[in-house]
């Protein structure tokens, strides 16, 4: 009898962490389709193929200091920082664009902070043209375009 009611609340168990499971992987989904379309050879070979059309990998190529911030600002209002985390030198961070921003300007400035340095940096990029990297250095930036 023991070993009936182990085995039951053993498999209730189980099927209530699969519920929970499914309920939480669910609730993440995207709604829009998944596009599975490979990448063209040309693209595999500039090395040009992105997930997004604005999307870019942002490259802290300073001498030792910390990106902890970048920033972009439209109708007057400077948006949410895009790092999840701070970006060492050498480093690189993958920047997705919302899609929301695609209709926005072409032209937005854009900023970046720093550990241990009280001033923001402000540039401004055309970002309609096809940004594949943006490198940032000790008191400039370059751009590669896609």
């Amino acid at each position: 009898m023991k070993r009936v009611v182990c085995t039951r609340l053993s498999l209730g168990l189980l099927f209530a962490a699969l519920l929970f499971t499914s309920t939480a992987l669910n609730s993440n989904a995207s709604t829009e389709p998944l596009d599975f379309t490979p990448p063209t050879a040309s693209e595999l070979a500039m090395g040009s193929f992105f997930v997004g059309e604005y999307d870019f990998n942002l490259y802290n190529r300073t001498n030792g200091w910390v990106l902890n911030g970048f920033y972009t600002r439209e109708d007057g209002v400077w948006s949410k920082n895009w790092l999840s985390r701070k970006l060492q030198p050498g480093k690189f961070f993958r920047m997705t664009w919302n899609t929301v921003s695609n209709d926005g300007a072409c032209v937005v400035p854009f900023k970046a902070t720093w550990d241990d340095y009280d001033e923001a940096e402000v540039y401004t990029l055309d970002w309609c043209k096809g940004i594949k990297s943006v490198y940032l250095k000790d008191d400039t930036f370059t751009v590669d375009y896609k």
